[in-house]
């Protein structure tokens, strides 16, 4: 482990707290406290000084709803204060009496509910009262994946003691977290509910508070701007019993203190928090689609992966679970009987660090895989790799829960396909850095998946020339695989077909019935075109060619040469699913329909996913309230 000083990385010592000195104090009094008990209202109060401090929040002063409160929930202790990610600051004065010269404690209880990317470097702030800049005041927060961090600057230094990675704030649940200045040791400690996870040495000078910065609870004193509107690195969860101390912390005091309190709560346990993001957060909003799947609480996108099992039907869709804007992408999931009264559950999929999505979990599609039931293949983001784009695979608890709703899913830790450098592809070779989107299905024990990408010429890692568009099909005997590359499936020549675009994303290859509902022999491809430099017709059309699909092959043939575009048709040739038939691998008892629209950044609150086949998708359209 490491820790910043100034900006060099230095070692971390991470043992036990050096005995008791002499200079040494142990916490004394609060010098502030927030409970957050209240139940309503647009204040909490600071317990020491009596002060009601304002609690910003986006609907206290609401422009098409009426105005409403600030979420409060049950805490571990009386109530806690839920903080929505974006919008919900509590602002105060620092305490004036406290002198952190000779020792400073902080500790609150919290429990996230998501862990934010880390925009421009910035922790998730918990609280803070600190100028970055100069090097003064503290900080406690959250890095990537709930890693607990505090700093505290000594005017020359910007000191970082970070929390062991394995020891995170845990998403769902309660955690203590204290951090303490030891200025006899020289030290900055972390504790996680009662037990040490990281210390950092600290300059031999006294630190020096940001007596001018206002003290923020919920979000950075620096906070980034996202398009001109939104505050990133702030805090997504509860959070209950937050308390500023003068003194030092050390490890006897730390455990007693965390024992004391579970020991004193009913029934000696940390009560589960309700995290539950409740829609009547938006109740009276006259702009908020009352039919149209939307999620929760924040951000969506591209729905995709519809799947039917067990006589439901399940979507999943792109969602920001830390505001109204695009980014930090996780998989929403809902489920419905009858696809008009849908039923939000736990977020399907979410960055991990030891996943093969740390930077996000892109638009992917669903197939059940016979009595296991479905599996997810998604597109993991990962930043650290030169392609950093591949496909992985989760699967659901229902074998060990037989829970049909399929709230509980695992991300396998290896990727499903990649792209290396030099994969042939038609006339060229495929485009390693697009390549996303995997459309899966499995026919007569055979599992195909396509994935959208684009056919290049690289003269070392420069592109020199671009072909078109396509999808890459690889074929397995099981969803782990291993998979096996077959070539591209099919392919538009950018002289000749420029309309789908440089790269294909979301391809859909769907077989066409007849009137009776008996399989004609013809399929569908659909693809949603993607240009790297701007292009009118992006994110715009779905294009389609009808032909057949030589599964020996891995080829689609097409009957007609240019791509038909759905947007411009009368109808969409796409098979209906009112109700889910019993034969054939193509069945809407596993329904093989993505959204077709770009995977790439769109400004917040233009995005409207569109659907190749309006019967077996959702289509959202955000409104200016849709916080």
């Amino acid at each position: 482990m490491s820790a910043a000083v100034g900006g060099a990385i230095v070692p971390l010592s991470f043992a036990p707290a050096p005995a008791a000195a002499q200079e040494r104090r142990l916490p004394g009094n609060p010098s502030a406290r927030w409970d957050f008990d209240e139940r309503a209202g647009t204040v909490t109060r600071e317990a020491v000084s009596g002060t009601s401090d304002p609690v910003d929040y986006v609907f206290n002063d609401a422009r098409y709803k009426p105005d409403s409160d600030p979420v409060r929930r049950r805490g571990v202790r009386g109530r806690a204060l839920y903080f929505d990610g974006y919008s919900t600051v509590v602002t105060a004065q620092g305490p004036a009496e406290l002198d952190p010269a000779h020792g400073i404690t902080l500790d609150a209880w919290i429990a996230p509910y998501a862990y934010e990317h880390g925009i421009d470097g910035k922790p998730q702030a918990l609280v803070n009262q600190h100028d970055p800049d100069a090097k003064t005041g503290f900080l406690l927060g959250l890095r990537r994946f709930g890693q607990i961090v505090f700093q505290l600057g000594f005017g020359t230094d910007l000191i970082e003691v970070k929390g062991a990675p394995d020891q995170p704030a845990t998403k769902g649940s309660w955690t203590h977290v204290a951090a303490t200045y030891d200025p006899a040791a020289r030290q900055l400690r972390l504790y996680r509910d009662g037990r040490p996870i990281g210390t950092a040495t600290t300059p031999d000078k006294a630190p020096e508070p940001a007596s001018d910065e206002p003290l923020l609870i919920g979000r950075h004193n620096r906070s980034t701007l996202l398009n001109g509107e939104f505050h990133a690195n702030m805090y997504m969860g509860l959070m209950d019993s937050l308390v500023i101390r003068p003194g030092t912390l050390d490890d006897p005091t730390a455990q007693q203190e965390h024992t004391e309190t579970v020991a004193a709560l009913p029934g000696r346990r940390v009560p589960r928090p309700d995290l539950l993001q409740q829609r009547t957060r938006f109740d009276g909003d006259r702009h908020r689609p009352q039919f149209h799947l939307l999620p929760p609480w924040h951000w969506m996108n591209e729905p995709h992966a519809p799947v039917y099992f067990k006589g439901k039907y399940h979507i999943f869709y792109q969602h920001d679970p830390l505001g109204p804007y695009w980014g930090q992408i996780h998989w929403g999931h809902a489920v419905s009987t009858d696809m008009v009264h849908w039923r939000d559950l736990p977020i399907a999929l979410a960055p991990a660090a030891d996943s093969v999505g740390p930077d996000g979990c892109w638009s992917g599609s669903a197939y059940v895989d016979g009595d296991r039931g479905p599996v997810l293949f998604f597109t993991g983001g990962d930043d650290r790799l030169p392609y950093r784009q591949r496909t992985g695979l989760a699967v659901s608890a229902y074998p060990a829960d037989g829970d049909t709703d399929l709230p509980t899913w695992t991300t396998k830790s290896e990727p499903v396909t990649e792209a290396p450098a030099g994969l042939p592809a038609g006339p060229g070779t495929a485009w390693a850095e697009n390549f996303r989107d995997p459309f899966v299905w499995e026919e007569d024990g055979v599992w195909y998946q396509l994935v959208g990408s684009g056919i290049v010429d690289y003269d070392g890692t420069q592109v020199t020339r671009k072909h078109g568009g396509t999808a890459l099909v690889h074929t397995a005997r099981r969803p782990e695989g291993p998979w096996k590359y077959r070539g591209p499936l099919h392919w538009n020549d950018l002289t000749t077909q420029p309309e789908p675009g440089e790269v294909w994303e979301l391809p859909v290859l769907l077989p066409l019935p007849g009137p009776s509902g008996a399989r004609t022999g013809k399929h569908i491809l659909l693809v949603s075109p993607w240009w790297e430099a701007f292009n009118p017709d992006a994110v715009k059309h779905t294009y389609y060619w009808i032909g057949t699909f030589d599964k020996r092959d891995c080829r689609f043939r097409p009957d007609h040469e240019g791509p038909a575009s759905s947007t411009s048709a009368s109808t969409s040739p796409a098979p209906p699913a009112s109700s889910p038939p019993t034969a054939g691998p193509y069945s809407s008892a596993s329904p093989r329909t993505a959204a077709a629209n770009s995977s790439t950044p769109s400004p917040a609150g233009r995005t409207t996913p569109e659907c190749p086949s309006a019967s077996r998708c959702a289509r959202t359209t955000p409104s200016a309230s849709n916080s």
